[in-house]
This record gives C-alpha cells, sequence and structure tokens, in this order.
C-alpha cells in the first residue's frame, strides 16, 4: 500500500495483519519488511486519531495536539526487540531500546512543562512501559545474562504473538544451553 502511496490508518491494519500472517508462517524476512514499514506509518501524521477514536487525516501539528497512534505500537516494538535478538542487530537493538527510553523520559518532561515539543516523542512514550516492550525487555536481559530458564519461562508467557518470533530463538538457545 505504501509503494502505492497509500497512507492511511487502514495502512496501519493491513501491515499489521500481514505481518502477524508472516510470523504465522515464520516468514520473518516479510515480518520485518512490514516492521519496517509499520515503523514509518506509527510517525506518519496521516494515521493519527484523535482522542475520539476518529481518523485524522490533517497533517499540521496543532490539529495533532490531542491525536494517538493508530494501531498497536506497543505490540510491534516488541515484536522489534525480539526480532533485534533472532538477527543479533546488537546495534540496533541498543539504539532502538535507547530511543524508546529517550521518549519515555522527555514524555515525562514535557508533561510537567509547556505543551509545546516533538508530538511523536510524546506518542512514543508509553512504549517502553507497555507489557510487551518490558516482557520483550526482559527476554533480552535473560540471553544476555544467559539464563536460559528464565529465557523458556518468558517464552511461555509471551504477550500477543511473541512466542512466533521466539520460535526463532529456541534453537540458538537450545544450543546454547548444551
Amino acid at each position: 500500500m505504501v509503494v502505492q502511496h497509500i497512507v492511511s490508518p487502514l495502512t496501519v491494519e493491513v501491515y499489521e495483519a500481514h505481518a502477524r500472517i508472516a510470523l504465522e508462517e515464520g516468514d520473518l524476512n516479510e515480518f520485518n519488511q512490514c516492521q519496517t514499514q509499520l515503523g514509518s506509518l506509527y510517525h506518519d501524521p496521516r494515521v493519527l486519531a484523535d482522542d475520539n477514536g476518529d481518523e485524522s487525516t490533517a497533517t499540521d501539528e496543532a490539529s495533532n495536539k490531542s491525536a494517538r497512534v493508530v494501531g498497536h505500537p506497543a505490540e510491534f516494538a516488541a515484536y522489534r526487540i525480539l526480532y533485534y535478538c533472532y538477527s543479533r542487530a546488537t546495534s540496533d537493538l541498543v539504539s532502538f531500546l535507547a530511543d524508546l527510553h529517550r521518549s519515555s523520559k522527555s514524555s515525562a518532561v514535557e508533561s510537567h512543562s509547556s505543551a509545546e515539543g516533538n508530538d511523536h516523542e510524546k506518542l512514543d512514550a508509553p512504549l517502553f512501559t507497555s507489557v510487551p516492550v518490558q516482557h520483550a525487555v526482559s527476554v533480552v536481559q535473560a540471553l544476555r545474562h544467559g539464563n536460559f530458564v528464565r529465557f523458556f519461562n518468558l517464552y511461555d508467557t509471551a504477550p500477543h504473538m511473541g512466542q512466533f518470533v521466539l520460535d526463532s530463538l529456541v534453537p540458538k538457545v537450545s544450543e546454547a544451553t548444551v
């Protein structure tokens, strides 16, 4: 859809559905392509909804002050973290986590200061503290410390479709335990 220059809340829904299907089918390359598009779409002002859930097509910053991202950015941020673990993209993982953490800190500062600032940071703020992202961060920590028992406990409690991404890590983790 983005190739055809169609950018709307429907585009987000389609890419999310496509990414979930790719996960179910174990096609991580296709999943990653969808994930890359979603990363851009979540920050595109054309796919925002106002606080009433109405879709917004306004692109000026003033009309998007109370806007929120449509779709499921926390769920897909967690998938991205897990995918970085799978692909061993350590620098991408560190950068992504730093951006999420920085966004949550700047949002806290913004809430005590003026309403001016970067709307995208405000939109990202709850991502770092969301349940899916915190679960994915716990997986990263378990892998980093070689705590494979914790990894498999986290595997069993993965939110949403996190197990599908973790399935790709299981052979590597199982091999490391031997």
